[in-house]
């Protein structure tokens, strides 16, 4: 079964954000510093660069049916990355 464009387009980008690496040595590895939203920032490593330039800065997620705002959605990401394995991801079309 292939994927809608928009379910694609989001699988595509969650995968290359969660394969991006993540250097916790910055003074701050949570602060979301992307003061225009969507591109922008001084990020420290390669995940926060992408994480900025997907999502504006007043983004907001759902995270196990539970709304959060952008920087409990960064720490839920960079969980996740920690267990995640592109190998064993499977993406498939909300209905």
């Amino acid at each position: 079964m292939s994927l809608s464009a928009p379910s694609q387009w989001l699988a595509n980008e969650l995968t290359s954000l969660l394969s991006s690496p993540h250097t916790s040595s910055s003074s701050a590895p949570h602060d979301i510093t992307n003061s225009q939203g969507g591109g922008g920032g001084a990020a420290s490593d390669p995940f926060s660069t992408r994480f900025n330039n997907m999502f504006v800065r007043h983004a907001r997620g759902l995270v196990g049916g539970r709304e959060v705002d952008l920087e409990e959605l960064k720490r839920t990401l960079l969980a996740l990355q920690k267990r995640w394995n592109p190998s064993e991801c499977r993406y498939e079309d909300c209905e």
